[in-house]
């Protein structure tokens, strides 16, 4: 399982976002989370307000500009909404890990 650094915290990420090459973005105003993955064509988005996307299919080309974008916020509204099929993820996919607990 994965895990990434969301809002200065260590987090799980769900199972759903195994083999997505996944970037926090505290920079962004609009975006949280953003991932790739590349081999499957799909991008995955978590909006600040927790609303969760994955866009599919998506070309190559345009995932290889997401990761490198100067604005993925702009990026994402301009290249990819409206323009890729979505589906709208219900499922919490990051949980904050409690380093107090003892197993």
């Amino acid at each position: 399982m994965q895990e990434i650094v969301l809002n200065g915290k260590p987090t799980r990420v769900g199972k759903l976002l195994d083999g997505f090459n996944l970037k926090a973005t505290p920079q962004s105003s609009n975006v949280s989370v953003f991932g790739v993955n590349a081999e499957k064509g799909e991008l995955f988005v978590r909006f600040r307000n927790g609303s969760q996307y994955l866009y599919n299919p998506v070309d190559p080309e345009t995932l290889h500009q997401a990761l490198h974008a100067e604005s993925i916020g702009k990026f994402i509204s301009r290249e990819i909404v409206k323009k890729f099929s979505s589906t709208k993820i219900a499922e919490n996919l990051f949980t904050e890990i409690d380093d107090k607990k003892v197993f």
